[in-house]
C-alpha cells in the first residue's frame, strides 16, 4: 500500500530493497520445525510475499533508465 500511495503522490522510484517485512515470518518454522518446514515456508507464504511485492513494483515503479543516461564504448 505505501508504495502505491508514493506512486499517486508522484513519488518516482526504481525498485525496493527486500528485508524483514518480506521474510520476517519465515523464521519461526525455521526456529521451531527446521530446515524442511523453512523450505515449505519459502515456497508458500515467501513466494506469494515476492509475487506480490513483484506486482506492484511493475505498476508503480519506474524505469531508472528515465534517470540515467549510461554512455557505451
Amino acid at each position: 500500500e505505501t508504495l502505491r500511495f508514493a506512486k499517486e503522490a508522484g513519488s518516482t522510484f526504481n525498485g525496493v530493497l527486500c528485508g524483514r517485512a518480506t521474510w520476517k515470518n519465515g523464521v519461526k518454522p525455521f526456529v521451531e520445525a527446521g530446515e524442511t518446514a523453512a523450505c515449505d515456508w519459502l515456497k508458500t507464504e515467501g513466494r506469494e510475499n515476492i509475487e506480490s511485492l513483484n506486482e506492484v513494483i511493475a505498476a508503480t515503479a519506474s524505469s531508472w533508465h528515465a534517470k540515467v543516461q549510461v554512455n557505451e564504448g
